[in-house]
């Protein structure tokens, strides 16, 4: 391969390097989530599926951009340290994004959990108040019944609401 065709394949793998690098960087901005974001279950959860689906795709431009690469490098390309310098650094941000995608899931998965907790705990409020606002009778012993049958429903609820 004679040196004008090696700067025309060097010229095309960097300007392909340059999109990747580009396309890491936007996706890395996007797999920040910000508090408000947080309180936001299906945002939060689109959020990581786009997210999961753009690097599914990336890996597959990663893998491509890294077969050229070697290719240059085996035809002992002129500047074979620089292509491999760049697939290195191409593959360091490609597992970073990968595990920024994993710490948001973990985010969503604490989400989804707070979500539960924060249900069950409206549904047992909401519950308590319900029973806070009932009328209580006037004799004293229908009192005492009554005070029992809320007193084992709300053990029941409680147990419950424990387990979530």
């Amino acid at each position: 391969m004679d040196l004008l065709e090696q700067c025309k394949n060097y010229l095309g793998y960097l300007q392909e390097v340059k999109v990747l690098d580009g396309t890491m960087s936007n996706l890395s901005k996007e797999t920040a989530v910000g508090e408000a974001e947080l309180k936001d279950y299906p945002i939060v959860s689109k959020k990581h599926q786009t997210l999961q689906s753009s690097l599914a795709v990336l890996g597959g431009k990663i893998d491509g951009i890294t077969d050229t690469a070697q290719q240059l490098i085996d035809n002992q390309h002129y500047a074979a340290t620089d292509i491999q310098n760049s697939v290195d650094e191409l593959k360091n941000k490609y597992d970073n994004l990968q595990e920024q995608l994993a710490m948001l899931e973990k985010q969503l998965h604490e989400l989804e959990e707070y979500q539960q907790y924060a249900d069950h705990t409206k549904e047992f409020t909401d519950w308590m108040r319900e029973k806070i606002d009932l009328e209580w009778p006037e004799d004293l012993d229908d009192q005492q019944k009554h005070c029992a049958v809320l007193q084992s429903e709300i053990a029941v609820a409680s147990d419950r609401t424990m387990n979530c």
